[in-house]
């Protein structure tokens, strides 16, 4: 077995450039990031006791950081999906991925998509988070509970209020299937919150008895600070990392 998981590091090597992805320095053993980029990271960890600032139910694994932008970036709009489970690998060592999710939670539902989202994606990577949180936690993943009913703006290059403005009537809850349900949202990033409140308030409304959510990364910034520029330009994303 040991030997098999070294021929299958040599041939990812051979596959995949045994590089950084934030700055192309040589990674750390099989992982996706070097030394220096694994410091910045794991040196954001929120504490086992931290939430999200003035949202008390969203409990967040990292601030987020360019090397963790850079992992999230590859696996929402460019498949890499390794980079989720090597994220939920280190969920698991965080006092929020150990807690007992069937005794506190009836469902994991991760924040939808709309189709026409979803189809330009190939896929929905919080549906993704939430399926491996789910196998380890022993949760079920419920994609049916909420859905996206209106497309939106991208969200990445609007404030505040008007990511809260934009949202409005975006998301719709069954109420048969949800009522009296413990839920727990799962998402990738939660910058200003607009995007889990409203699913929490549509799930609320049709009968949830308690949601709370988890995110891989919040982005902490100041009152006055602009938004991140839109990352879902690759060539933006590339030039604005290095």
């Amino acid at each position: 077995m040991y030997g098999l998981r070294i021929l299958m590091r040599v041939l990812e090597d051979v596959v995949i450039p045994p590089v950084c992805v934030h700055c192309d320095r040589r990674r750390h053993h099989a992982l996706p990031l070097c030394r220096l980029c694994l410091r910045v990271m794991t040196a954001h960890r929120l504490g086992e006791d931290e939430v999200v600032t003035g949202m008390p139910w969203v409990r967040a694994l990292f601030r987020l950081t360019p090397p963790l932008h850079r992992l999230i970036h590859g696996f929402k709009y460019r498949h890499q999906r390794r980079h989720i489970a090597f994220l939920c690998a280190w969920l698991r060592r965080h006092e929020a991925g150990r807690i007992d999710l069937v005794a506190r939670y009836d469902v994991l539902v991760p924040v939808p998509l709309h189709a026409s989202r979803r189809r330009e994606r190939g896929y929905n990577q919080s549906e993704a988070l939430a399926r491996l949180v789910g196998a380890w936690g022993h949760c079920p993943v419920r994609t049916d509970l909420l859905r996206r009913v209106r497309a939106t703006e991208t969200q990445t290059h609007l404030g505040g209020r008007k990511r809260g403005r934009n949202l409005e009537g975006a998301f719709r809850a069954l109420p048969a299937r949800t009522r009296g349900l413990r839920v727990l949202l799962v998402d990738d990033v939660c910058t200003t919150g607009s995007t889990l409140s409203h699913c929490r308030e549509a799930l609320t409304a049709a009968g949830a008895a308690r949601v709370d959510a988890l995110v891989i990364a919040w982005v902490e910034r100041k009152k006055d600070e602009p938004p991140l520029p839109d990352f879902s330009s690759l060539e933006l994303a590339v030039g604005f990392l290095g």
